[in-house]
């Protein structure tokens, strides 16, 4: 692969990651729709697949969250709120394995290529399986105020943390590239 690709790559992985942590609504409609999130990083999958072949097994699974997405998003934009427990913990577990196996083969490349960014996409793929177990559980999280509260704000600050260790990856790896 040239090494032109994967920081592109990096970019659109980086780019979707962030919209899918923010969420810009008026009424029901969501303006930076998480599908739309998923296509960019299914977009850039064939380009990390070049550097970790086992990443372009993610594909099948990320064009499945973004026809997940993409139905929720229209049904809530007619205003229908799907309750369906057993298909949207299905999804959470493909969401799981897909956050986790993504950024264990963003690290692995890391590691490969001497970025620094490896310890950290490590971390946060630890960090955010736990999260996202936790968040996955069916369980009334609103029902503890002070605990949800908790959970929102570590949620976001993983998210937050997520979205610039990928761009400052992105960094390293256009830097790599000038050497």
């Amino acid at each position: 692969m040239t090494e032109r690709k994967y920081p592109g790559a990096l970019s659109l992985i980086a780019w979707g990651t962030l919209l899918l942590f923010v969420n810009i609504t008026v009424g029901n409609l969501n303006l930076l729709p998480n599908w739309l999130g998923y296509l960019l990083i299914c977009r850039a999958l064939p380009a990390v697949g070049e550097e970790e072949p086992e990443a372009l097994l993610l594909k099948p699974l990320c064009a499945a969250l973004a026809l997940w997405e993409g139905l929720l998003w229209l049904l809530l934009l007619f205003g229908t709120v799907p309750d369906w427990p057993v298909v949207r913990l299905a999804f959470s577990v493909i969401f799981l394995y897909f956050d986790f196996q993504l950024l264990s083969n963003l690290a692995s490349t890391a590691q490969r290529h001497g970025c620094q960014e490896e310890k950290s996409l490590r971390r946060l793929r630890n960090i955010r399986a736990v999260l996202n177990t936790l968040l996955a559980l069916p369980f009334g999280w609103e029902m503890v105020p002070y605990f949800s509260s908790v959970m929102i704000v570590i949620c976001l600050v993983a998210g937050l943390w997520t979205c610039c260790v990928l761009f400052a990856y992105r960094r390293s790896e256009e830097a790599l590239e000038s050497v």
